[in-house]
């Protein structure tokens, strides 16, 4: 049969074609190869630990900025380098609060509100230092069950993942794939019953230091902003 040769020919073109179709559908379009989380996590966590040791050899500058309702309650510049015992030590440079109204009712009342705040900034503090992800068990857990995208045209991946602290949270974390630092991050959570959401830009530079540049933090419900500046890395000589 002279139609046979012709037939068998087609069958393996559609069998080539499907072979491609395959291909593509277990590596991206792109031609990115896939990235291994485990990998990446052993990586991220490299470049994380050079920076922790070379940051406590440089001195730098910290600004909170507290805004209440569109008002302005403090301002704190702070001088922060680490003392010989390894702890974070931190010397007030500036710090301007709002005036608290002179009737002594409401001021008291004032006082009282003031601690509040302060205790619910403090607490906040220590909760969202969570997502950081120092412990090693939140982490792994973190990138295992995280989503990785395939890397942008400056080699960022961005790495996400929901319930990493509390039922409900979602973590992001914009990783550059050249040094293995943290770009950029942004965490949806609820603390004590209200919605807070923090957003930061990090740097990184060719010492191996990554430091946070400026982050921002919104409670809607309080109408509360916090921006947090940190500046004028310098080495200590």
């Amino acid at each position: 049969d002279v139609q046979k040769p012709e037939k068998m020919k087609n069958l393996r073109s559609l069998i080539y074609c499907l072979g491609l179709v395959l291909n593509l559908m277990a590596f991206p379009v792109s031609g990115q190869p896939i990235i291994d989380a485990k990998e990446l996590e052993k990586n991220f966590y490299k470049t994380r630990k050079t920076s922790e040791e070379i940051v406590k050899d440089y001195i730098w500058y910290s600004r909170t900025d507290v805004t209440k309702e569109g008002k302005v309650m403090d301002i704190l510049i702070e001088e922060c380098r680490y003392g010989p015992n390894g702890k974070l030590q931190r010397r007030i440079i500036n710090d301007q609060e709002a005036k608290l109204p002179s009737s002594f009712l409401v001021h008291q009342i004032a006082e009282e509100m003031k601690t509040k705040m302060v205790t619910f900034m403090n607490d906040l503090h220590v909760f969202l230092e969570k997502y950081s992800l120092d412990d090693a068990t939140l982490g792994s857990a973190f990138f295992s069950k995280a989503k990785i995208g395939s890397p942008d045209p400056n080699g960022q991946v961005l790495v996400s993942s929901e319930d990493v602290i509390i039922k409900g949270d979602k973590l992001l974390w914009w990783i550059d794939l050249r040094d293995n630092s943290i770009t950029k991050a942004s965490i949806v959570t609820t603390f004590n019953g209200d919605q807070v959401e923090f957003t930061a830009t990090y740097k990184y530079i060719p010492s191996g230091l990554q430091y946070m540049t400026f982050a921002e933090i919104l409670v809607p419900l309080k109408s509360l902003i916090v921006q947090l500046h940190f500046y004028d890395y310098t080495k200590i000589d």
